[in-house]
């Protein structure tokens, strides 16, 4: 499940994705801006099982596709397992459980509801989605979805090359508005479609959250977590904020030594 300023998303055992809340910018994906008051289906996505939904305040992304679109990657034992949805058992209604750990599985990407900065990463028309939408350009460029985290006007995405499916290979990827560096591409420019986040050094991300202003991303690894963007509150945990006011690229947080980071949670101004 996931929680926005006004709404929320559910994903049921058997992979159906529900909604409830305000609908008054589309986020929950019914077609409408009509608010409720008891979760109702997706029916856009009601063919397809849904690995992982994020609510920001104004926009919802989800995890989805057919069995055939899923798969998934090993994390190494030098980084530190996550949990993931383990393969369909097979039984009446498809049923699959959050059981298995050390993989990401991965599929589509879909988006709804206010997309004014490039948050749904779907280009240049998509001012506001009410239902949702692919966004292609993964597929089109060789890559399935592995995890996903809405911010307030951007989105930031794990996602693994397809040709690539065997070895542990992530790639970080930002879209939206770039304000304060949020999107870690060394500028504030607004990007409106995915754009790799670049690294100092090698880094494959098992986890990465979108705040208000400010992401991060952790790799599992000893001194392998990075934040980026708004810094005024500390919440980037890079420095204090009269040396460090806002991170336009990746800056490698301080971690004591022997501590691995393997879950990251980015809150409107903290972390």
């Amino acid at each position: 499940m996931s929680c926005g300023d006004s709404h929320s998303a559910f994903i049921s055992q058997t992979g159906k994705v529900f909604t409830v809340g305000s609908g008054e910018h589309g986020a929950l994906g019914h077609g409408n801006k009509t608010s409720l008051t008891s979760p109702k289906l997706v029916a856009a996505l009601a063919k397809l099982k849904c690995l992982q939904v994020s609510c920001g305040p104004y926009h919802t992304a989800f995890i989805a596709g057919e069995e055939s679109d899923i798969g998934f990657v090993r994390i190494p034992p030098s980084a530190a397992p996550v949990n993931v949805y383990e393969e369909w058992e097979g039984s009446p209604g498809g049923r699959f459980d959050r059981v298995q750990d050390g993989a990401l599985l991965c599929a589509r990407l879909f988006t709804c509801g206010v997309g004014k900065a490039g948050q749904l990463g779907l280009g240049d028309n998509a001012a506001m989605m009410k239902t949702p939408r692919e966004v292609t350009w993964f597929g089109e460029n060789g890559h399935r979805v592995g995890q996903v985290s809405c911010g307030m006007h951007h989105t930031a995405v794990i996602a693994i090359p397809v040709h690539a499916m065997r070895m542990f290979i992530t790639t970080v990827f930002t879209f939206g508005y770039g304000e304060n560096g949020r999107l870690g591409h060394g500028n504030e420019n607004s990007y409106k479609i995915p754009t790799e986040v670049t690294f100092p050094e090698p880094f494959h991300a098992i986890d990465v959250s979108a705040g208000e202003q400010h992401t991060l991303a952790t790799s599992g690894r000893e001194n392998g977590c990075y934040a980026w963007g708004n810094n005024s509150f500390g919440q980037c945990a890079v420095g204090s904020p009269s040396s460090t006011e806002f991170a336009l690229s990746p800056t490698k947080v301080p971690i004591p030594e022997g501590i691995r980071i393997i879950k990251i949670t980015a809150g409107g101004r903290h972390r």
